[in-house]
């Protein structure tokens, strides 16, 4: 009688298996996490440039607007923002600006 020392077949299988199920679940956990976190980012610029309109607002007696009546979605309009509500602080990330337009016009296009 010869005794193997190695895996079966069905022994392999069934390890990759496992390993592709629990891949799957945490990237689909991934996933969520880091739309989470967008979301979660996004409510914060929104806030940000709210409470920066109120303080506008009082010290001028009107919100900031372009002065355009076209409300095309460009970074120059956020540098705009961040001259203006801001003081000129960057407190707007560049990779969320172009993000924001981005997702802005294709939403303004569909």
């Amino acid at each position: 009688m010869t005794r193997s020392s190695g895996f079966t077949l069905i022994e392999l299988l069934v390890v990759v298996a496992i390993i592709g199920i629990l891949s799957a679940i945490g990237t689909y956990s991934y996933t969520g996490y880091v739309t989470g976190a967008r979301i979660n980012t996004a409510e914060n610029y929104v806030q940000q440039i709210s409470l920066a309109e109120a303080e506008y607002y009082t010290s001028n007696g009107e919100y900031y607007h372009q002065g355009d009546t076209s409300c095309t979605p460009v970074v120059a309009h956020s540098n705009n923002i961040e001259t203006i509500l801001f003081s000129g602080k960057d407190v707007l990330d560049e990779d969320v600006q172009s993000k924001i337009t981005l997702a802005t016009e294709s939403l303004l296009q569909s």
